[in-house]
């Protein structure tokens, strides 16, 4: 009766069998804490860099050098006039450059003005003199009827610039809070805003002739082609699945129906067929029982692989850090509309992320890319020959998940999830992602 059941059902799950060529993504050997690690790099690094603009923007002898550089420039430039007389749009710009020069913060400054700041900044009463006489002239040239410059002016005004040491630079780092929170008002909007708001695709299968109906041994030929091509293909895991079951291999059945599981969860044949086959044995991976015979929230991780959570979690991880980098962008610009695009940005990144990284972390060690899992009854040797003595022989039932490391003639080294390690033939283990060599 049991017999005529399983029968039944492995014609029944035979029915439903995919066409091969259907591949899947392979997990990446990273730590999801990379990802946020990623996220919070680029704004910390945006932060960064404001804060040095902030600073070098914010020093004091910034204007000065400034001021001193408008100078040279406009100067030579009124020397290769064709007249050799500064015009008057020159002189205008040549007066405010000097009262940058000389720290005067006033829109149109006077003559005593800048011999005040003259007195303050130099030692001696010549080059007051001298940029005193040059200042009134220029005001002269600018305001009087028909004024204009004597022809000497520009030079003794190339030479006066000449003579004046450049500023040094007296801010190099961000050193004071106001590099880093710039504006107290744009600091609180911030605060007030964040306050407020508190599978992968697969390559494109070519036409592949289906294994329905074909029967067990056609089916069995076909998947093991489409496999040699590509270890990936699920449909092709789903089919050998299928094919052992029908043959009454169940521990063969559970590897290859977890290996498509692991590539393609979000298929209902795919889940179906694992299910059935967990069924019939005991020893398999509690992980995978979990995600496959679980509760709803159990399954929940199911619904992609290990692979799409991993690439989600990275998509994530660039939108936590716009949001951020819009943020830290919003403290500079003091915009409103900043503050509220970052902040919802980066909450949903954050959001995205955790889901994403506690779905990854269901799988266990079934989202390393260098998992397999144990075919039938084996020993984990402490060197790859049979002669080990029998007391550091682990026995590995089958259905046992473990992470395979280096190869050495017919054998594979392999960790168990209690982090024993040892030996086995390579033909009783089946790899999820990556095919045996």
């Amino acid at each position: 009766m049991v017999t005529s059941m399983l029968e039944q059902t492995t014609e029944t799950l035979f029915t439903t069998l995919l066409p091969v060529g259907e591949s899947a993504a392979i997990p990446w050997a990273l730590h999801p804490a990379w990802f946020i690690i990623l996220a919070l790099t680029v704004p910390a690094l945006a932060w960064l860099g404001f804060a040095w603009k902030r600073a070098l923007e914010a020093d004091p002898s910034r204007p000065r050098r400034h001021g001193l550089r408008d100078l040279k420039r406009l100067l030579d430039h009124a020397r290769s006039e064709p007249l050799g007389c500064p015009q008057p749009a020159q002189l205008h710009r040549w007066l405010q450059a000097t009262a940058r020069i000389w720290g005067v913060p006033v829109a149109a400054p006077t003559a005593e003005q800048i011999v005040t700041a003259l007195k303050a900044s130099s030692s001696g009463n010549a080059p007051t003199a001298r940029w005193h006489a040059l200042w009134q002239e220029a005001e002269h040239a600018l305001y009087a009827a028909e004024g204009t410059v004597s022809a000497q002016w520009l030079e003794r005004a190339a030479q006066a610039a000449a003579e004046i040491e450049r500023p040094p630079r007296l801010c190099w780092w961000p050193n004071r809070l106001s590099h880093w929170l710039p504006p107290l008002a744009s600091a609180a909007l911030l605060a007030l805003g964040i306050g407020i708001t508190l599978g992968p695709a697969g390559a494109d299968a070519e036409e592949a002739p289906t294994a329905a109906g074909a029967g067990l041994e056609a089916a069995d030929q076909l998947a093991g082609r489409a496999l040699d091509a590509d270890w990936t293909d699920w449909a092709a895991h789903q089919s050998l699945a299928v094919v052992h079951l029908g043959e009454g291999h169940w521990h063969r059945a559970v590897a290859h129906a977890a290996t498509a599981f692991v590539l393609h969860p979000s298929s209902r044949e795919v889940a179906e067929v694992l299910r059935f086959a967990l069924q019939q044995t005991d020893s398999a991976d509690r992980t995978l029982r979990r995600l496959a015979l679980g509760t709803g929230y159990e399954r929940f991780p199911a619904r992609m692989s290990a692979a799409a959570w991993q690439r989600l979690s990275l998509f994530a991880a660039l939108l936590l850090a716009a949001g951020l980098s819009i943020l830290v962008i919003s403290m500079y610009a003091r915009g409103r509309m900043l503050i509220h695009a970052g902040t919802a940005t980066a909450a949903a990144g954050a959001i995205v992320m955790a889901l994403s990284v506690v779905c990854f972390h269901a799988y266990g060690n079934l989202a390393r890319p260098d998992a397999a899992m144990v075919l039938m009854p084996a020993n984990a040797l402490p060197i790859p020959t049979e002669l080990a003595p029998e007391e550091h022989i682990v026995p590995l039932p089958p259905g046992t998940v473990v992470e395979t490391q280096r190869r050495f003639l017919g054998w594979q080294q392999v960790v168990s999830r209690d982090g024993s390690q040892g030996w086995v033939r390579r033909q009783s283990v089946l790899p999820f992602y990556r095919p045996s060599t």
